[in-house]
């Protein structure tokens, strides 16, 4: 079901979103134990990625370990809804002028942000 709303409320947004992120979910663990993706559910989102706020403790200029961060549409490219992210999901960068893409990266701090009318706006995903 399509969420006209929602649409709406971030059709200003997607010129600034110029990155592309593909998020898939877990299924479960094959016979071996190795963990196994649901193809089924991949989905790509429009997104904003910038660098991460870096920390220094020492000359040698640190960082948090996350030194990126995605703003994320909550509607992913092509459906009509929001469909919210979950941290144990599999990530990769699909399109970027910033960070190298068709990686998978390991995603750190999740925020999600609704909107006034209490659907799911955007999320923010800093990641390795």
């Amino acid at each position: 079901m399509a969420n006209q709303q929602l649409q709406a409320d971030q059709l200003p947004w997607i010129n600034l979103c110029h990155d592309v992120i593909e998020v898939t979910t877990w299924k479960g663990h094959d016979a071996g134990g190795r963990p196994t993706l649901d193809l089924t559910t991949t989905r790509q989102y429009r997104c904003l990625i910038q660098n991460n706020e870096r920390t220094s403790w020492s000359p040698e200029l640190g960082t948090d370990g996350e030194p990126y961060v995605a703003y994320v549409l909550s509607i992913p490219i092509g459906q009509g809804d929001a469909v919210p992210i979950r941290k144990n999901e599999q990530m990769k960068v699909v399109t970027s002028n910033f960070v190298t893409v068709n990686t998978i990266r390991r995603i750190g701090i999740f925020k999600s942000y609704p909107d006034q009318y209490g659907y799911l706006h955007n999320m923010a995903i800093t990641f390795e």
